[in-house]
């Protein structure tokens, strides 16, 4: 495994390779579990792919493990409580502000879009930013869409970054003796503390056998998947914000994180998707 995919132990001690999960751009390719003889293949998004890669670490029974997919366009958070290797048991946190949809189950939107948007020292985010945009008066919003890529120091991304600079600029001169400079490191702060307090919200909530998923200060195992050309900088930058937001909202904390590359997690995927084609034509116990 090369240096590159690694996170070094001064950023996460805690952070370990060869987890069985894959992650894809175009969220198209297929993850496939193999447990004994049966296995599943099913299409994902990036956030139940790291729900099953906390699983594969094994905790102790009872533990909620929450995966947060950090998108280029859209971002998603996925919940798993205890240690299963069954997909039924792996949950989207879904509901998200002004999201819509047809009103079944089967319907409710479980990803949300990567952008926010400023105006007056007021933050909306999401499906709210869509609403705003069909309404009167939106061109007094400044609006950043695809925040990821401020982390993104790749030269395909420098025209998105660019463009994202130039409206945090326009945003801090609006602010001027008025109200704190907002930075890159606050508009990724400021949106996982969105997915973050939305998920805490919809975790409270939630039942089984009349008790919530989530009760205030039980501990919380947390997932992200991270691209593997950020270098250091934007890693620490990304766990930063994660560790202020989990203290601000009092939600678990980041003692109990993973980051898992993409690169070593699909590699690590297609290695089992071998032995699974093994197991599937011979009696090797596997």
């Amino acid at each position: 495994m090369g240096k590159s995919s690694r996170i070094p132990s001064k950023l996460n001690s805690s952070y370990r390779p060869g987890i069985r999960t894959a992650f894809n751009k175009d969220k198209e390719r297929f993850l496939c579990v193999h447990f004994k003889l049966n296995f599943f293949a099913f299409t994902m998004d990036d956030s139940i792919r790291a729900a099953l890669a906390q699983v594969a670490l094994g905790n102790e029974d009872g533990d909620l493990s929450i995966a947060i997919d950090f998108g280029t366009a859209y971002s998603s958070v996925s919940w798993i409580k205890g240690t299963t290797l069954d997909i039924n048991d792996i949950h989207e946190i879904v509901d998200w502000p002004c999201a819509v949809y047809s009103g079944s189950a089967s319907s409710r939107v479980g990803e949300v879009p990567s952008e926010s948007m400023y105006r007056n020292g007021i933050k909306k985010y999401g499906y709210e930013v869509h609403k705003i945009l069909g309404m009167p008066g939106h061109e007094q919003w400044h609006r950043l869409t695809n925040i990821k890529m401020l982390l993104d120091n790749s030269a395909e991304s420098l025209t998105i970054r660019r463009g994202n600079l130039q409206i945090i600029k326009d945003i801090n001169a609006t602010r001027k003796g008025t109200q704190p400079e907002i930075s890159v490191f606050s508009i990724i702060h400021d949106y996982l503390l969105f997915l973050l307090d939305h998920s805490k919200t919809q975790l409270l909530k939630k039942n089984i056998r009349g008790k919530s998923i989530y009760a205030p200060g039980d501990p919380i195992n947390f997932t992200l998947s991270i691209p593997e050309k950020w270098d250091e900088v934007a890693k620490w930058m990304m766990q930063k914000a994660l560790t202020l937001v989990t203290e601000e909202l009092q939600f678990g904390s980041t003692k109990r994180l993973f980051m898992i590359s993409e690169s070593e997690s699909a590699s690590t995927c297609m290695l089992e998707m071998l032995k699974i084609v093994w197991c599937a034509v011979s009696v090797w116990t596997c």
